[in-house]
This record gives structure tokens, C-alpha cells and sequence, in this order.
């Protein structure tokens, strides 16, 4: 059974001498930039950025990846980290929707 993935990304920003926390999560304060999608093994010419869960499966012929992107981020504008800024720390959250496979791993 595949793993169904959850993100959210969240960077710890020192920026002029001010430290700042920013947190980026689809759909939370404005922030629309999550991209992501997943591979196949057994269909590698199927589109699948309309779907909306993330797979991640290392069982042939099941083999699945996940790839996922945060667009708009670092810039000049209202909530993105501006350029030049120092990042002390970045922490990935991943939610694994699945109990069926006890001890599976997930390696980012």
C-alpha cells in the first residue's frame, strides 16, 4: 500500500539581525506554492499532477516516488524570505498516511 505524504516546510530566518520564524503549508496564511506529484514505475508516461496524493512505494512493480517543490519562497515580496537572508534551520514535516506496513521507512 502506498504512503500517502503531507508537507509542510518551515525555516528559521535570520534576516538583518532579527531572528524570524516563517512557516510555508499549502493553504495556510496565503501560501500557494506547494507543488508536487509522484513517479511511477509500471506507468512512467502518466501525468499525474492532478491527483491529490503524494505515493511513495518501494515494492516492484509498485515502485513510486514522490517530488515535491515550495515555489515562492525566497523573494521581495509580502511573507517570502528576502534574498541574502541567513537560514539558521529548515525543518520538513512529512505525515505518513499509512499503518499497514509496520517499520516501512520513507528516506527524504
Amino acid at each position: 500500500m502506498a504512503r500517502v505524504l503531507t508537507v509542510g516546510l518551515i525555516f528559521f530566518v535570520m534576516s538583518h539581525a532579527q531572528a524570524a520564524v516563517e512557516t510555508y503549508r499549502e493553504g495556510v496564511s496565503s501560501y500557494n506554492g506547494t507543488q508536487d506529484t509522484f513517479l511511477e514505475e509500471n506507468t512512467p508516461d502518466t501525468t499525474r499532477g492532478t491527483e491529490s496524493l503524494v505515493k511513495v512505494e518501494n515494492d516492484p512493480p509498485q515502485v513510486q516516488h514522490a517530488l515535491i517543490r515550495f515555489d515562492n519562497i525566497f523573494g521581495s515580496g509580502t511573507g517570502q524570505i528576502p534574498l541574502g537572508s541567513i537560514i539558521n534551520s529548515a525543518t520538513l514535516t512529512v505525515d505518513v498516511d499509512n499503518t499497514s506496513s509496520s517499520g516501512a521507512q520513507i528516506r527524504l
